[in-house]
């Protein structure tokens, strides 16, 4: 049996709050409406960390 690639989409954005900024990279399907529900993975780096930093610790585990 052959596997299809999943084709995916990037958003990004900016979230402010409580003087806090936050980036996000919102990957989806490509496809998806707003009528499909998927359970989503949040990372979130600690104190001091930069998203930059986080894809370097974490992206051999994706």
């Amino acid at each position: 049996m052959q596997q299809q690639a999943l084709v995916m989409s990037l958003t990004k954005k900016s979230l402010s709050g409580l003087s806090v900024r936050l980036a996000a990279n919102i990957y989806k399907p490509n496809g998806l409406s707003a009528k499909h529900k998927l359970s989503g993975i949040l990372l979130v780096p600690g104190w001091a960390v930069s998203k930059v930093n986080l894809k370097q610790l974490w992206s051999s585990f994706c």
